[in-house]
């Protein structure tokens, strides 16, 4: 038999027993987390990786196992002279002191093992050691390997980690490669009488891996486990990572979680893999159980976000692909769009480019989204495309319609008012007849044909209207008592002051005369909140919660006042009504400011 190394690092006990909840989807991170490992330090979970090309490692702190995104994260320690490569970090708590366990390359050698302390053990968040060697006499490669001779394990152990029960050490270990797909988990185990020090001791369990890819759920490279408790201790949690398809492995290895169960022996018994369409109840005893969530409800730059429900999904219109493309995501939950079904309904052609600011609505029982494109040396100007099938905003759309071809003028941020006069209205931002950036309407004819008639609506004028270009844009409409409202955005989308503001006018009155309007108090609605580093806040939609009973607003945002193009994040916040019918706008939420789900949440049940 092959001889074995083991490094044995673990230490948590656990006890588990499955229970139904509220849910949620893996992964647990967005961007690239690999051989992620987490300890449950008080109320918090802390999470350690290696981030910066391998050269940091970062702990990040969550109330909640199942979402690290965007978490408070701290650097433990940064690679120094001639180290790199820093892997495979674990935290634990040894005699009441907390160390981080890693392997890191340097001077000349490849990797070895090393150890951090932390200053302040009920702190990890807090100052840590300068790196110890462990093992200095060992003078070989370390990275918790050992070589054994099974075809599941293709000449590859390594990625040990113990959980306990009855008076038994478990030790879950990961098998072959963490490059391919097949990447695995295996089990081996130890009374706690035995010596581990005697291989005769161990129980090395059947001869497959215990938990692997799922084809069905796209989960592969299923591996380097962790394990935890959920918050109120009664349940055993897995940390892993894993991929969503066979071929982007590399740079593509991100956190997830699942629940493991134990059998009548009290052995552990792994679940499949859970892909993210197939939700699961969230941990015992989470404290985001009060159903809340989170800003922003993507990751990736999501600028000029609107969503419309359909049934009983959310359907989220970007664009991207370098602003290529125009695409629709779907979501049960209007508070996360991380990982959602997407399918492109436009794309540019020939000289078109520069696709802004997409709005898909309902308009006598047909589906159309309204958007913008540069196109044959002209700049912006108004297009549509109809769903064929209008139950399905997934499926195919029409090519692009041009609306206002007698327009010869720059139109953006096209959208559509159902006044309560039975009209429906055409707004959109322009700067025609060498006028400032504001907002004209006419009435809309047909889906796609604008009137003749067109009025210059609002102009920019205010000091809040003004930062970084006199400019209103992005008119969005809610109606309430017979009353339209209309959100509009003012200010440059390029300044952290951008914000929004509220015109509104009686449902009997015609929109076409401008004294019919209330333009409303002076001063924007909705705008930047530096106690939560949310700014550039504009360009909204307004759809409902899936029960119909509260009115929300989709927006973007960013997260300091210097990072914004390409930083504009889609945000949702809750619209109140006060007595006399009118939407009252909250502060901007950050991510640290936890909100209540949207009532009748099919996912954060």
């Amino acid at each position: 038999m092959t001889t074995s190394f083991i490094i044995f690092f673990a230490v948590t006990c656990l006890v588990g027993f499955s229970a139904q909840q509220r849910t949620f989807s893996n992964p647990i991170l967005d961007g690239n987390s690999a051989d992620p490992a987490v300890l449950k330090v008080g109320n918090y979970y802390y999470l350690t990786l290696s981030e910066e090309r391998e050269t940091e490692l970062t702990v990040f702190k969550s109330p909640t196992l199942t979402n690290f995104r965007n978490a408070e994260k701290s650097v433990a320690y940064r690679t120094k002279n001639g180290q790199s490569n820093l892997w495979a970090s674990e935290m634990h708590e040894i005699n009441g002191d907390l160390y981080i366990y890693f392997c890191m390359d340097g001077n000349g050698k490849d990797h070895r093992m090393y150890a951090i302390k932390a200053d302040d053990p009920t702190n990890p968040m807090g100052t840590w050691s300068d790196a110890i060697r462990l093992m200095p006499d060992w003078d070989h490669g370390a990275i918790d390997g050992t070589v054994m001779k099974h075809d599941w394990e293709a000449g590859v152990n390594e990625g040990a980690y113990f959980i306990y029960r009855n008076n038994v050490s478990f030790m879950i270990f990961s098998a072959s490669t963490t490059w391919e797909p097949n990447y695995c988990l295996g089990l081996m185990s130890i009374e706690a009488d035995k010596d581990p020090m005697n291989p005769s001791f161990w129980n090395y369990g059947e001869d497959k891996p215990v938990f692997y890819r799922n084809d069905e759920e796209d989960v592969y490279t299923t591996g380097h486990a962790s394990f935890t408790v959920s918050n109120d201790g009664t349940e055993t949690w897995m940390v892993y990572h894993g991929t969503v398809n066979t071929t982007h492995i590399d740079g593509f290895r991100i956190a997830r979680v699942e629940q493991i169960d134990w059998d009548e022996n009290g052995r552990p018994v792994f679940p499949r893999p859970h892909g993210y369409n197939n939700p699961q109840p969230v941990p015992s005893g989470d404290p985001e159980n009060q159903r809340t969530f989170t800003n922003p409800i993507l990751d990736g730059n999501s600028a000029d976000p609107a969503v419309l429900k359909v049934g009983n999904y959310y359907y989220l219109t970007l664009s991207e692909e370098r602003e290529t493309e125009l695409t629709v995501f779907k979501s049960l939950t209007l508070t996360n769009f991380r990982n959602a079904e997407k399918s492109v309904a436009y794309r540019t052609k020939n000289e078109q480019s520069n696709l802004w600011a997409s709005e898909m609505h309902e308009i006598n029982g047909n589906l159309y989204i309204y958007f913008c494109m540069d196109g044959n040396g002209k700049d912006h100007r108004m297009y549509a495309i109809k769903a064929d099938d209008s139950t399905n905003p997934m499926g195919t759309w029409s090519d692009a319609i041009r609306l206002m071809p007698d327009w010869d003028h720059g139109a953006i941020d096209g959208t559509v008012m159902k006044h309560g006069n039975g009209q429906n209205y055409f707004v959109w931002a322009s700067n025609a007849f060498n006028r400032r950036h504001g907002l004209w309407i006419a009435e809309l004819i047909d889906p796609v044909t604008v009137g003749e008639s067109k009025l210059y609506l609002r102009e920019p004028r205010s000091d809040w209207e003004i930062q970084g270009g006199a400019i209103n844009e992005g008119a969005y409409f809610i109606y309430k008592n017979n009353v339209s409202f209309m959100i509009f955005s003012a200010s440059s989308t390029a300044v952290p002051d951008y914000c929004l503001g509220l015109m509104s006018i009686e449902g009997d009155k015609d929109p076409m005369n401008p004294s019919f309007w209330n333009y409303g108090e002076d001063k924007p609605v909705f705008y930047r909140n530096d106690e939560d580093d949310v700014y550039t806040t504009g360009h909204a939609s307004f759809t409902v919660s899936n029960d119909g009973t509260e009115t929300w607003m989709v927006y973007h945002g960013t997260a300091n006042t210097t990072h914004i193009d390409g930083f504009r994040i889609a945000r949702i916040e809750k619209i109140d009504w006060d007595e006399n019918g009118r939407p009252v706008f909250p502060r901007p939420h950050g991510h640290n400011h936890p909100q209540p789900v949207p009532s009748g949440d099919l996912v954060n049940e």
